[in-house]
C-alpha cells in the first residue's frame, strides 16, 4: 500500500526497505552453505553436460579439466599471490617507522586476511571460476557440433549499419595494414589481455574488505562467462 492508503508496487517497496535489512539479507545469503558463484559454477557444469550429451564425438574430460585448471587456475593463483605481496609491502613501509613491526602485525591483525573465513571464500571463489570458465572454453570449442548455422553475413549486415555503410572490421584492417603494428595488436590481446584479466579477477576476489562486495563481484564475473557461452552457441561466427 501505499503512504495514504493506495496500492504500491513491490519495486517501491524494494526500494524503501532500509538498508539495515538489505544487509540482513545479503549476509543470510553469505552464511547459506552454497554461494552464490558456487550456483553458478553448477550451473556452468548442467549446461555443459547438456552441451556435451549433444556432440557425436567424446573428449578426454579429465585431461581438459586438467588443462583448464592450468590454464586458469595457476595464473589465478600466482595474480592473486602478487597482489596479496604487494599489499604486505605496502602495509609495511605505510606504517610508521617507530615500532613499525608491531604496527604492520596490528593492521594485518585486523584485516579480513587475518581470518579463515577469507582464504575458504578465495579458495571457493578460484574453484567456481577454473569450473565456469573451462566449461565455457568447452562450449566454445564444440561449437560447430552444437549449432553447424552461421551468422557471420547477418553480423556483417548490422556491422556496415552501425558502421554508417562503412564495414568497421575494412576501415580497422586498412589502418592496421603494416605488419609490425599487427603483430604488436596480436601480442596485446594473446598476452596482454590474459595478464589484465587474470589480475582483474584477482583485484575482485581478494582486493576488497567486504565479503559482501567479493561475493558479488566473482558472482557477476561468472554469470558473465556463461552468458557469453550461451550467445556464443546461439549466434555462432567465424568472425573478422
Amino acid at each position: 500500500m501505499g503512504a495514504h492508503g493506495e496500492p504500491g508496487d513491490a519495486s517501491a517497496g524494494r526500494a524503501d526497505r532500509p538498508p539495515a535489512r538489505r544487509t540482513a539479507r545479503l549476509s543470510a545469503i553469505l552464511r547459506r552453505r552454497v554461494l552464490p558463484y558456487e550456483w553458478a559454477a553448477l550451473a556452468a557444469l548442467a549446461l555443459l553436460a547438456l552441451a556435451m550429451e549433444r556432440l557425436p564425438v567424446r573428449y578426454n574430460l579429465p585431461q581438459l579439466w586438467k588443462t583448464g585448471l592450468g590454464v586458469f587456475g595457476r595464473p589465478l593463483v600466482q595474480a592473486s599471490a602478487a597482489f596479496f605481496a604487494a599489499y604486505l609491502l605496502w602495509t609495511y613501509f605505510r606504517s610508521p617507522r617507530s615500532g613499525r613491526l608491531a604496527h604492520f602485525r596490528a593492521r594485518l591483525a585486523a584485516s579480513a586476511y587475518a581470518r579463515a573465513e577469507f582464504w575458504t571464500d578465495t579458495a571457493r571463489a578460484f574453484a567456481a571460476v577454473w569450473i565456469v570458465l573451462t566449461a565455457h572454453f568447452l562450449v566454445k570449442i564444440s561449437i560447430r557440433l552444437l549449432n553447424p548455422r552461421v551468422f557471420d553475413p547477418w553480423l556483417w549486415r548490422y556491422d556496415r549499419i552501425l558502421g554508417l555503410g562503412h564495414d568497421p572490421v575494412l576501415v580497422l584492417l586498412s589502418w592496421l595494414s603494416w605488419p609490425p603494428l599487427l603483430h604488436a595488436v596480436d601480442l596485446v590481446y594473446t598476452v596482454l589481455y590474459g595478464l589484465i584479466f587474470m589480475a582483474y579477477l584477482a583485484v575482485l576476489a581478494v582486493a576488497s574488505p567486504s565479503r559482501t562486495l567479493r561475493v558479488a563481484a566473482v558472482t557477476g564475473f561468472c554469470l558473465l562467462w556463461i552468458a557469453g557461452g550461451l550467445l556464443y552457441v546461439a549466434f555462432p561466427s567465424w568472425g573478422p
